[in-house]
């Protein structure tokens, strides 16, 4: 967590820090064939009424998707990104896999990046996929994914996940209304240190993950205000 920063902060430039060829890849990557058309069941989770560790504040494994905003504030500078993780059943390269996309963008909406991953369904493995940017609606650059390396693209992302990775002890500091998609929800608001940095999150049962997290980043000079708000999920 204490590198959390530099997280959101390197897939905001994915297309510059991938390698690959403009407009295309240069090597073959195999085709994915979606699964027949299925009615998708409305995700579940198993809510914890009175939490006492950061780690049950989170239930995203059921979801067939989620997506969050990541804002940080140092004073004199604001950046925003949304992030949106899609997840469906499909064959790749003749293997049953699940395919996890994530959609990325920052709010002026001029660059955004697909990152698609398939693992195997039978034992988990990475199996490969495609990274791709844009800019303003132009293709910039698209990358093959080798396999095993589909993580190393989707942990840029994967902050709100990374949150819950705690285990420590919360402290209830009463409770806060918070608003998501026009809906209201009263949320029991927590405090948990981790390591050595205080964060604040506002929980539901209702939701799968707090309606928002935020701490203070002491590794930018004068101190960032990070805020992980989830926008949406089904």
């Amino acid at each position: 967590m204490r590198h959390l920063y530099l997280a959101i902060l390197a897939i905001i430039v994915l297309a510059v820090l991938i390698s690959g060829c403009s407009g295309g890849s240069s090597t073959g990557t195999p085709c994915p064939t979606p699964q027949a058309v299925t009615t998708t069941p409305s995700p579940t989770w198993s809510a914890v009424d009175s939490p006492a560790r950061a780690d049950q504040l989170f239930h995203l494994d059921g979801l067939n998707w989620y997506q969050y905003r990541a804002d940080i504030s140092t004073g004199t500078a604001n950046l925003s990104s949304l992030y949106k993780f899609e997840y469906s059943d499909e064959t790749y390269d003749g293997t049953a896999s699940k395919h996890t996309r994530m959609i990325s963008n920052d709010t002026l909406n001029t660059l955004d990046n697909i990152v698609d991953i398939y693992t195997s369904k039978a034992d988990g493995r990475s199996l490969g996929g495609s990274a791709k940017s844009f800019i303003s609606g132009t293709l910039r650059t698209e990358t093959a994914i080798e396999a095993g390396q589909g993580m190393n693209y989707l942990d840029k992302g994967m902050a709100i996940q990374a949150c819950a990775d705690s285990k420590a002890t919360l402290t209830g500091k009463g409770q806060e209304k918070v608003t998501v998609d026009g809906t209201a929800y009263t949320c029991a608001k927590y405090d948990y240190v981790y390591q050595g940095v205080t964060y604040t999150a506002w929980y539901t049962p209702q939701a799968p993950a707090p309606l928002k997290v935020a701490w203070v980043d002491r590794n930018v000079a004068g101190g960032a205000l990070m805020t992980l708000e989830l926008l949406g999920w089904g």
